[in-house]
């Protein structure tokens, strides 16, 4: 599983942010509506996240970050010969 954490920073008055939208290709879930949203992608390889962001004068915008994701080694455990 991967956090994103959301570092947007917005400019309204108030300066608040309504809404998130985050998609992860490759990705379970593949989108999320939270500020900070957790996915875990089941290919490694270079992914392009992005997120939507909408503040409280109803302007959005959108970032795109790419991630390299590496799969985790397989258990294993070794097993003494006869």
């Amino acid at each position: 599983m991967v956090q994103f954490t959301d570092g947007s920073i917005v400019y309204s008055t108030p300066p608040t942010k309504t809404s998130f939208f985050w998609t992860f290709p490759d990705g379970s879930p593949a989108t999320s509506s939270v500020q900070n949203a957790t996915t875990t992608f089941t290919s490694a390889g270079s992914k392009n996240v992005s997120l939507r962001v909408r503040d409280f004068s109803n302007f959005e915008c959108t970032g795109l970050r790419s991630v390299s994701i590496t799969l985790p080694l397989p258990e294993w455990r070794e097993i003494i010969p006869f």
